[in-house]
């Protein structure tokens, strides 16, 4: 054998140490996994929260598909309304302060044919020709309304 320290016979293969285990987890993982947990678990709720609170308008929408006339469609309108909101204020609006209190609780605005249903179009036993807009106007009313604006800042 050869003496001499410097010779290539002496070298051995690299140590490697122990690959380092991904389990169990440190501490800082845990608390994101319970973080993580805990977010899920809070947009579930709320998910099933919202989804329960809208059941009403689900129902509306169907009903104003499912109407025949406009007094039909002003009937489930009416209905929704006063579902959604205090019947002190819905109960006692009528014609145009009916038609004005439905474009300022969704944002929406209301044709002269759809006013004229709302107003006269329900009692009348022919078919109008705002018909054809009063349905498509229930239906966006029904998903978006909400409180006036002026009412949802506290301003009124």
């Amino acid at each position: 054998m050869n003496s001499d320290a410097t010779s290539l016979d002496h070298l051995r293969d690299i140590a490697e140490p122990v690959a380092v285990s991904w389990w169990p987890p440190a501490v800082g993982w845990w608390v994101l996994l319970g973080a993580a947990l805990i977010g899920v678990a809070i947009y579930t709720i709320d998910a099933i929260r919202d989804w329960r609170s809208n059941v009403y308008r689900r129902i509306a929408i169907k009903e104003v598909e499912a109407a025949v006339d406009s007094a039909a469609i002003s009937q489930v309108l009416k209905r929704t309304a006063l579902v959604a909101f205090p019947r002190t204020e819905v109960a006692r609006l009528s014609g145009a302060r009916w038609c004005q209190w439905l474009a300022d609780t969704s944002g929406l605005s209301l044709t002269r044919e759809i006013s004229e249903c709302l107003t006269t179009g329900v009692f009348r036993s022919q078919r109008s020709d705002g018909e054809s807009e009063l349905r498509p106007f229930a239906i966006a009313w029904i998903k978006r309304h909400g409180r006036p604006l002026e009412q949802r800042d506290g301003s009124a």
